[in-house]
This record gives C-alpha cells, sequence and structure tokens, in this order.
C-alpha cells in the first residue's frame, strides 16, 4: 500500500507476541505512533485502544502528517500497565504525490 501526499487513513494495529503469534491484551497499555519520512527527526503521535483484550489500537494521521513524498518508516510503541516497554517491527510505506 502507497500514501499519497496529504493523506489522511486511519492505520488500525494488531499487537501479537512474537513468539507464538497470540494477541497481546492491552488493558491498562498505552500505544504510541512513531515514524519519520525520509530519514527526518522522529515524530510521535498517540494510537487509541479500541479494543484492549483483542490488542487493537489505531491512529488517524491527522492533517499534514504525510506531507512529503519519500519513505516513512514507521513502528508502534506499547507501554503496559508494569511500565514494560514493547516497540513492534518497523514498517514501511512510499508516499507519492497526487495525479
Amino acid at each position: 500500500m502507497q500514501y499519497v501526499v496529504g493523506d489522511m487513513p486511519l492505520l488500525q494495529v494488531t499487537v501479537t507476541d512474537v513468539d507464538d503469534g497470540s494477541v497481546v491484551d492491552l488493558t491498562g497499555a498505552t500505544a504510541t505512533l512513531r515514524w519519520s519520512i525520509e530519514g527526518a527527526a522522529a515524530t510521535t503521535g498517540s494510537m487509541t485502544i479500541t479494543d484492549a483484550t483483542n490488542g487493537v489500537c489505531q491512529r488517524q494521521w491527522g492533517s499534514g502528517e504525510i506531507s512529503g513524498e519519500g519513505t516513512i518508516l514507521f513502528e508502534v510503541l506499547v507501554v503496559d500497565s508494569s511500565s514494560n516497554r514493547y516497540t513492534s517491527q518497523q514498517f514501511k510505506r512510499d508516499i507519492r504525490r497526487a495525479i
């Protein structure tokens, strides 16, 4: 999937355990999206946990956040109720200008 400059898609993530694939319960946790476009300084934004027991969180990209052409790298940071910190794999998408 590619993004187009100015897009504001809904990003939804289901957090699973890398070892056994089981869903991670996000009850009492916080989730943050961290991203960088073309190697610029990382930006962060909060995610909303929409189904804690099934590990689902989402973020609606804001106006101007997908702001330039290139490659966007992003990852999800979860801090659980015991302050344990977990970082997802890194995701990569291309951003292109509109036709």
